[in-house]
């Protein structure tokens, strides 16, 4: 699941990404259920997930936006 959900997030942010503060903003509303939904996980996983990779600085997020702050960081998640 961790797999998925960094390759989902470095898709969204090569395609609708834009430069911010150090980062991508992914320029595209998300929650945690949509990203749960697009990858085949529990809201909750992905919630665990997000978490820990905010608290690691690998993304940055607010209400209903990712920022992704270490993309060699989840590069490494996805090729796991």
């Amino acid at each position: 699941m961790e797999q998925r959900l960094a390759a989902m997030l470095l898709l969204i942010a090569d395609k609708m990404g834009r430069p911010w503060d150090g980062g991508t903003l992914l320029d595209v509303p998300l929650t945690r259920e949509d990203l749960a939904s697009m990858t085949g996980a529990a809201p909750e996983s992905v919630s665990r997930l997000l978490s820990g990779w905010r608290r690691e600085g690998l993304i940055d997020s607010g209400r209903r936006w990712i920022a992704v702050r270490d993309p060699k960081a989840l590069h490494s998640l996805r090729d796991a």
